[in-house]
């Protein structure tokens, strides 16, 4: 027993044999399938529609409102500071009627005092 492992388990030419003919059986799909791929998109390319002569001349015109915002970071914070700045001025809302705006701070300290006044009762 000069081997090191047991003739009559396993005979390793039938392995190495099957593992060459999987290696190939695995090219030659990886190969079909690209050759595949590039023909079913050469008909694609050929069954699509033609452009219209005219359609870049088209496709530049402004598309009509409402359309994407191209920066909507600098949107948004432009319309916290304008809400920021209406919550923390004084103002009319409706001059006429006599309804004004208070800053938001002292809208919740009015409201606390409201409520503390309430409690004390």
């Amino acid at each position: 027993m000069a081997r090191g492992w047991e003739q009559r388990d396993i005979a390793l030419k039938p392995v190495a044999v099957f593992m060459a003919v999987l290696l190939l059986v695995l090219i030659g799909v990886g190969f079909g399938a690209s050759a595949l791929l590039a023909f079913f998109a050469g008909r694609a390319e050929e069954a699509s529609a033609r452009a219209h002569p005219l359609a870049p001349a088209v496709g530049t015109a402004t598309p009509p409102a409402p359309r994407l915002q191209s920066a909507p970071r600098k949107d948004l914070e432009r319309l916290r500071a304008e809400e920021d700045a209406v919550l923390g001025s004084w103002g009319w809302v409706d001059e006429s009627a006599g309804i004004a705006r208070i800053p938001i701070d002292r809208a919740m300290a009015l409201v606390a005092e409201r409520a503390a006044r309430k409690a004390a009762r």
